[in-house]
């Protein structure tokens, strides 16, 4: 099935975007940890965009599924419904706060440790298990 496939594909970009070239940037040779932070905010803001078409997407195809009689379980309802909480909290919470710690470290204000950043990355690791399990799930015919 299609949704199948698209949860598996955003898991994929999940993936890569923030826990491949999430990394990779902070290890290139000639990139400055500035750089390597204004390049992260411009990409998880890009990303929050990207996320935001996709559970369109995924919605659209509810409303298309639901149309011919396949039917959406209440697993998935409540899959995307989390990710849809999640990703909220990222764009309207976390985002802000991150983007604005960028800025000032970027601008040479010292700052202290918070938990914004963990809390993120837990919010990736959970949009990643969540696409995957919703990527493995059968819709009924």
């Amino acid at each position: 099935m299609i949704l199948n496939t698209i949860y598996l594909l955003w898991s994929g970009i999940i993936i890569g975007v923030s826990f491949i070239a999430t990394i990779v940037k902070f290890h290139a040779k000639g990139i400055t940890i500035p750089i390597a932070l204004s390049i992260g905010k411009v990409t998880f803001n890009l990303q929050i965009i990207i996320d935001l078409i996709i559970l369109s997407i995924i919605a659209l195809l509810f409303v298309y599924y639901y149309s011919q009689k396949l039917k959406i379980t209440a697993i998935h309802i409540i899959l995307f419904t989390i990710l849809l909480c999640i990703i909220i909290i990222q764009k309207f919470y976390m985002l802000p706060i991150l983007d604005a710690r960028v800025d000032m470290q970027n601008n040479g204000k010292e700052l202290k440790d918070t938990w914004h950043h963990y809390g993120y990355v837990i919010m990736e690791i959970s949009k990643v298990i969540i696409t995957l399990i919703a990527g493995l799930i059968k819709i009924k015919t």
